[in-house]
Formats: structure tokens, sequence, C-alpha cells
């Protein structure tokens, strides 16, 4: 497989929908953080969830879930019968694991494949040996698949219904994705291939004939009878089964990154690292759905979920309430509390947040600038000091000097996120220095105090 970009610079400009068509490679491309599980717990796949804050990446299995740690160990936890959780590989260090129904794999750093748990169906035994290097591993209820360095797909396991032996040939596939008796792979043109069982219950439900062939997706995610994906547009499209609204209830819009799906409800992460599920909701798979910002990775398991919340990369300050003692430039001030920027003509305060880390070497810090005026030019702003003064309809709280950063036009939701490296446009000079960010934006005819802009809440980023 070949990288469109360094993995750096293609989350950040994935996350920037519209300007740059990048794929979502499953893998190290996340920032460290803490693991959050919700949904079925019968065998402690959500309460047992680890508190370690170094993981960054999340893979649910049947009954059980992985995550991997930021020096490439893996923790596994949830039902053990057939040792996908005790038989985990100790001190090997992997690049990316993914969870099966009673089976786990993992994708080693030399681009080998360990396999542990169950083997009926050959889904350990079989895995490929040797010196082929894979880039991904994926797995179904009991099959998996793995990508070649050459982009071409192998699958192993069970092949009642041609998960194995009717996977595509030739090359160009970069990410597969496995559901209960079919998959998806994912070509570099954008365009998804599918095959395996067709049916639920011999109810012909079309999860492989109904795969879109004129669309361009970014990612692609596999339920236990149904799929879905993110189109390069941003907007989530699902097709398959539907008993449980897991097809009918995918969320509209074109702000999404990335998808996962359980048994019969799916997940889907915004770009400003929120999450939302639907479908199935028994065990609460979609009401017990964490809320908020921060998210960058989510997995399910058959009846459960898991995200990755980001570890905070910045503190927040300059709030549009007055708390400070200055006031917002018309007494357009927001509630104690909220944590908005001065009041705009939308009803609220702008907010700034950041997901990735404060790390100078790894450059993986994202602005997302949310709640301001939607269909608007915006800019993203580095000062070396604080200040507090009105200015415009909002509060500049940093300056002397600025550095004007990505500009960028938000979308509906008055949202967008940075695209360029943060320490390149702001000139960081290096470890030990500390930075304060803001948003600005137009807001011209009905803002508040009618001249024409404002600013959202601030960040100061200590990087390391």
């Amino acid at each position: 497989m070949r990288l469109l970009a360094s993995p750096a610079t293609l989350t950040r400009l994935h996350r920037v929908l519209g300007l740059s068509f990048a794929f979502l490679l499953p893998g190290s491309l996340h920032a460290q953080g803490s693991v959050e599980s919700w949904g079925f717990n019968g065998n402690a796949q959500v309460a047992g969830s680890p508190t370690a804050t170094d993981f960054t990446q999340v893979a649910g299995g049947g009954f059980h879930s992985l995550a991997r740690h930021v020096n490439g160990t893996l923790t596994a936890w949830g039902y053990d019968f057939h040792g996908q959780v005790s038989n985990t590989t100790a001190g090997a260090v992997f690049t990316q694991v993914a969870g099966g129904k009673l089976h786990s794999l993992a994708l080693k750093v030399d681009g080998t494949i360990v396999s542990w748990g169950y083997d009926g169906e050959g889904q350990v035994t079989n895995s490929p040996t040797g010196a082929t290097v894979f880039t991904q591993v994926a797995s179904g209820a009991y099959h998996s698949l793995a990508l070649r360095s050459n982009g071409s797909i192998l699958s192993w396991g069970d092949d009642l219904y041609g998960q194995v032996s009717d996977t595509p040939t030739g090359t160009g596939f970069v990410q597969v994705a496995g559901g209960e008796y079919h998959s998806l792979a994912l070509h570099t043109d954008g365009s998804i291939t599918s095959w395996g069982v067709d049916d639920s219950s011999a109810n012909d439900v079309g999860q492989v004939t109904n795969t879109p062939g004129s669309m361009l997706f970014t990612h692609i995610a596999c339920g236990g009878y149904h799929s879905l994906g993110v189109r390069t547009d941003g907007s989530v499209m699902s097709w398959g089964f539907d008993n449980v609204n897991q097809v009918t209830n995918t969320p509209a819009g074109t702000v999404f990154t990335q998808v996962a799906a359980g048994a019969y409800h799916s997940l889907a992460l915004r770009i400003d690292g929120s999450i939302v599920a639907w479908g199935r909701d028994n065990f609460g798979q979609v009401g017990g759905a964490p809320i908020g910002t921060g998210f960058t990775d989510i997995s399910s398991g058959d009846n459960h979920s898991l995200a990755l919340r980001a570890n905070s990369a910045a503190t927040t300050f300059c709030f549009g309430d007055g708390a400070d003692n200055v006031d917002c430039q018309c007494l357009n001030n927001t509630a104690v509390g909220l944590g908005e920027g001065c009041l705009n003509s939308q009803g609220h305060g702008a907010k700034l947040s950041a997901t990735g880390s404060a790390s100078f070497a790894t450059d993986d810090l994202v602005l997302h600038m949310s709640q301001a005026r939607s269909g608007q030019p915006a800019m993203f702003v580095q000062g070396s000091t604080t200040i507090s003064i009105p200015f415009k309809d909002g509060k500049l709280c940093m300056g002397n000097p600025t550095e004007r950063m990505d500009v960028i036009f938000l979308g509906a939701t008055g949202a967008g996120s940075s695209f360029n490296s943060i320490v390149t446009t702001g000139n960081v000079p290096g470890p030990g220095v500390t930075r304060y960010y803001q948003g600005w934006f137009r807001d011209p005819v009905v803002s508040v105090c009618g001249l024409g802009s404002n600013f959202t809440s601030g960040l100061i980023v200590n990087w390391i």
C-alpha cells in the first residue's frame, strides 16, 4: 500500500473534507488517549476496559476488546473462553490489531501477522507465514483478511459463503473490512468491492449486491449483515440488512471521517471528534454512546462499542463570559461555564478545540472550530503572548506577534478544522515554548455588534 502523504499530514487532510481526497487507513494515525466502552457487558468488555492513557488504537471482537499502546504492545479484555484475551502475544511490537467473533489478530512492525483464539475454521492456524509483508489486518466473525504491501488481499478461515474463495484478485486496494459472513475492500480509486453472503437468515438484504458502484469512498466498515462507508464528501452511506434501522437511520451531513459497525448497530466519527450511533439499542449500544468531542478512533464488537478519546493537548482560555473582567465588544457576553467565545449571530459563542498531541516532533495537532457562522471564511491564528481586548464582535486574547495560519470555509454547522502543520504554519521554534490559539471568522450583516466578524474561545498549547 502506498500512503498518499505522511501519517500526520494524511490525518489532517482527511479531516478537512472537500479540500483533499485521502483515505483514513487503519493503524497508528491516532494521538494517545484513553478507552471508553459502552453496550453489552456480559463478559466485562465494558467494565473491564483498561484505565491507561497511552493507547493509539481500539478494536472490538465479538465479546472481547483489544487496544494498542503507543509502544506497540497490546491489552485485551472480555470473553476469554478460547484464549482470545489471555493468549494475546506479550512483548511484541504491533502496528495494528483486529478482533473476530472469538479470535484476534495483529500486525507486527515487520509486516507479519499473529493470530490467536478460536481456530475452528482455521482462522488461527491458516494465518499467513513467511516473508510476505502485510500492511493491514481485519476480521469477520470466523474469517480473517490481510492487505499485502502491493495492495492485494489474502483471506483465510471460514469459507461457507465464499468469504475466502471469492476474495478479489489484483492489486490497488487500500483497506479491507469483515462482517459476519461477508467482506469489503476499498480500492485506491475510491470504489468498493464486496463478496460473501448476501442475506440474513435466508432474507435477501443486499449487503453485497447493493454495494454502491458509482460512488467514491474514503473509509469502509462491515456490520453483521450490513455495510457502510464514508464518501469523499464526508457523508455516510449504509446498505444491507435494516431490521433495526441500521441503514435507514444513517445520519445525514458531510462531517464524518470514520465508520464502524457491530452486529446490528453502527457508529460514525464526526470531524470534531464526536460520535453518532444508530441501530439496535437493546444493550445501550446507541443510547450509551459517549457525548463530547476529542475522539479519534471507533470500533464495535457484536453488541458493544469502544472509542479512543485523545488526551488533552491544550488548555482552554479566553471565554466570552467576562470572567476575566473584560467584556465583549457590545456586552454580547456568553454565560459563565459554557467555554464559548463572545455571542455571535447564531445565538451562541464559537469554540476552539484540538485533537492530536502537543509533540513538536510528531506534529499531529489539529485545531477544530465549532459553533461559528456557517458558510463563511475563517482563519486560525497563533500568538506568542496573551492579551484580552474587545476586537470586532469578539475578544482577542493572543498576539505579539501573531501568525496567520490555515484559512478555511466553515461547513453547514459552522465547523471546520486546520489541515496544514501547526508547527510549520505557526513557525513554532521547537519544544519548550508556549503558544496561544484562536479562530477568527466572518459574521457579516447580522453580527451582534455590527462589526462583521468574531473570534472563538482560545487554547494554550505547551509544546513538548
